[in-house]
């Protein structure tokens, strides 16, 4: 089963669309903060996450589940002469407008968002792929089960005469436990989730 990795808060700073602060030519101070829920969902024949981010700078949503199994489709003398194929449902979605809330000290957070999605029906064994779209509101509940921790990150680069630029990441995060609503797809408890906010700045003189 493929495992659900959360993204470093220092990279997923970068999808923010931050407004430079007016300042010296060739000069650019960037700042802004954020809040996110993530999560994922599995079992013996499926496997899903859900992203969620609400930033200074905009906001996103990404989920996608896929449940069914891989089958053998055709077999030999050989077993380097057998193919497998999966079948069953992929479902994707995104959200650009979302709704969140969390506690101050991260002990709870809930959102909501409507999500444009794609359903896959996928038999590859027989080439087959039939694909629908919807829209749903999913709405996300979660409890925090670990210890509230900070995080702070700083980092600079470089060119001798010809740039250098400085920045700083600060927040907190908690693991969590909760599920999600996809609407008719119905409810998927989470294996495992967090909830995170932060912020950021940086300088670049170039």
């Amino acid at each position: 089963m493929r495992k659900f990795s959360v993204l470093p808060l220092a990279g997923v700073l970068l999808l923010a669309a931050a407004a430079p602060v007016a300042a010296g030519p060739n000069t650019s101070n960037t700042s802004g903060s954020g809040q996110t829920i993530q999560g994922e969902w599995y079992d013996e024949s499926s496997y899903g996450y859900l992203v969620l981010f609400e930033e200074s700078g905009g906001e996103y949503g990404e989920l996608f589940e896929e449940s069914g199994e891989w089958v053998l489709c055709t077999s030999g003398p050989n077993p380097e002469d057998e193919l497998y194929g999966f079948v069953g449902t992929r479902v994707w979605g995104w959200a650009s407008d979302i709704d969140m809330s969390m506690s101050s000290k991260l002990s709870s957070a809930t959102a909501s968002a409507e999500f444009e999605l794609g359903i896959e029906s996928v038999d590859e064994c027989n080439g087959t792929y039939e694909t629908t779209f919807d829209s749903a509101t999913v709405a996300v509940d979660v409890v925090g089960s670990g210890s509230l921790v900070m995080f702070r990150n700083s980092g600079s680069f470089k060119v001798p005469g010809d740039f250098n630029s400085h920045s700083r990441y600060r927040g907190k995060e908690r693991v969590a436990t909760g599920q999600v609503d996809l609407g008719a797809l119905g409810s998927r408890e989470f294996g495992f989730a967090i909830m995170a906010e932060y912020s950021w700045s940086e300088h670049a003189n170039g």
